[in-house]
């Protein structure tokens, strides 16, 4: 407030400062939050397909090419990362407004550490409550994450009906998509 006051007294041109007001509302709440997804997640390559991919899925694996939906959301966590923990009630969000809908499927994949397997990021969402499956595990060295793309959790994926990635970043900007999908 006080470099608005600061502004207009050096001015004195309400159109001026109408003008830098409104740039910098744009820059701050438009262009702002689309930059920051773009610096953690990066750009999208184009025709990643991952139907090719198994995942480990306790007693037996999670087949990408056998999901017969139109569209996949997967939610990447570890169990070592606390803003994929704070992320949760709005991937359970989603399942929970998406999991009678037979065209999406939204699930997690349990990224391990260290000496943990699958039922340890079973046994710790169900711990808290959480209702939306975990479809499988990988390690950090696996050739999904690196195909994907994934440097870091949470990262949440998209996938379309042929198991090409169509969204790569936050569980935010992916409800948004997922949106704007189901709307198409």
């Amino acid at each position: 407030m006080i470099i608005f006051s600061f502004l207009f007294y050096l001015f004195k041109n309400k159109i001026l400062l109408f003008s830098f007001i409104t740039i910098w509302g744009y820059l701050v709440f438009i262009v702002q939050p689309k930059w920051k997804e773009y610096v953690a997640y990066g750009k999208l390559e184009s025709n990643v397909n991952i139907s090719q991919f198994k995942l480990d899925a306790g007693d037996n694996s999670f087949d990408f090419e056998t999901i017969g939906t139109k569209y996949v959301l997967l939610d990447f966590w570890s169990s070592t990362c606390g803003i994929c923990f704070r992320k949760f009630p709005k991937v359970q969000e989603l399942y929970d407004k998406f999991k009678e809908n037979e065209n999406v499927l939204i699930a997690s994949v349990f990224i391990t550490h260290e000496d943990e397997i699958y039922s340890d990021g079973t046994r710790l969402l169900r711990e808290d409550g959480y209702t939306f499956p975990v479809i499988g595990c990988t390690d950090w060295k696996s050739s999904l994450i690196s195909t994907l793309g994934i440097d870091g959790v949470p990262t949440v994926i998209i996938l379309n009906e042929n198991k090409e990635v169509i969204f790569r970043g936050s569980i935010e900007f992916a409800e948004n998509k997922l949106y704007s999908l189901m709307a198409d």
